[in-house]
């Protein structure tokens, strides 16, 4: 058997599979701010007379990043952002509480200027006291070489409560794409910290030993506690899971639009020929280019 279980805005849904076959389902309203018994009371609801030995995985998919960013419920961001020479920042996102800081890899991988640490701290005592405690940490060429990126954080860590790091989160070059990324994924740790708290400690509570995973933005799949380090990764799980839920039954073969009207978005999506399009280089959010393959959709 598998579970699986949506965790949005207005309601948390689960259902249960057996032989491919939906076994049972179930429905709750969702607590925001008690998203365990919400979980616990569609579980009791759709594991009632069952053996939960015989689940072989649960799968998540959740909407409640999403709904922060659409509803700009997600919290503030301190950027450190070292361009180097040859590009104004005026061409870069417009992202509050933005420092642009000295020190650059060249698209080599080498070290061409160092990191000043005095100008790094000087940044960070200001974004504390603005009262900002997540941070993003970009340089353009990263993903050749993070050493930058990485002593930046080195620096800063102990006085916020996350740091992003770029290279971490896209080996692609595109510098705009990896700040927005940068951001989005400071932006909703907060939120998908607890979300991810409270579903293991629920799988915990229930007894399931078997591998728990959450729905991406491009349909795949990972394992949910390592998600946790990038919650970005999942920022359109919700829509996602509508649009994998629409191949497995409708079986459409022609081009057409998807809605999926929920309680706090909705989530449109087209199909060319029967397939879903793919926004390979990067999904947009709320105008925001990022670098998070995924299936192409806008929640409204």
């Amino acid at each position: 058997m598998i579970l699986g279980i949506d965790v949005g805005g207005t309601h948390t849904d689960a259902v249960l599979i057996d032989g491919f076959k939906i076994r049972k389902k179930a429905k709750v309203p969702t607590d925001a701010d008690d998203l365990l018994s919400c979980l616990h009371r569609v579980a009791t609801e759709i594991l009632a007379g069952e053996d939960p030995q015989r689940l072989q995985r649960v799968v998540l998919s959740t909407t409640l990043s999403t709904n922060a960013i659409v509803q700009n419920k997600t919290e503030p961001v301190g950027m450190i952002v070292a361009g180097g020479p040859g590009l104004s920042p005026a061409l870069l996102p417009m992202i509050p509480h933005t420092h642009y800081v000295a020190g650059y890899v060249n698209h080599r991988g080498v070290i061409a200027a160092d990191i000043d640490p005095d100008e790094i701290r000087m940044a960070g005592k200001k974004l504390r006291g603005e009262g900002i405690r997540h941070l993003g940490v970009v340089g353009k060429f990263s993903t050749r070489n993070p050493d930058q990126e990485l002593k930046t954080a080195g620096l800063l860590a102990a006085d916020f409560r996350h740091v992003s790091l770029g290279h971490r989160l896209s080996g692609h070059l595109n510098f705009r794409r990896r700040i927005e990324t940068t951001y989005l994924n400071s932006a909703v740790w907060e939120i998908y910290q607890r979300f991810v708290k409270d579903v293991l400690q629920f799988v915990r509570s229930q007894g399931i030993e078997v591998p728990i995973y959450i729905l991406k933005a491009d349909g795949g799949t990972f394992d949910v506690a390592k998600s946790a380090d990038f919650p970005v990764q999942t920022i359109l799980s919700g829509p996602a899971a509508s649009i994998m839920g629409i191949l497995s039954m409708a079986r459409c073969d022609e081009d057409a639009i998807a809605l999926d009207i929920g309680g706090t978005t909705t989530d449109i999506a087209v199909f060319a020929d029967g397939v879903p399009l793919l926004e390979n280089l990067g999904v947009t959010i709320e105008g925001r280019k990022t670098l998070i393959r995924g299936l192409r959709t806008r929640s409204i």
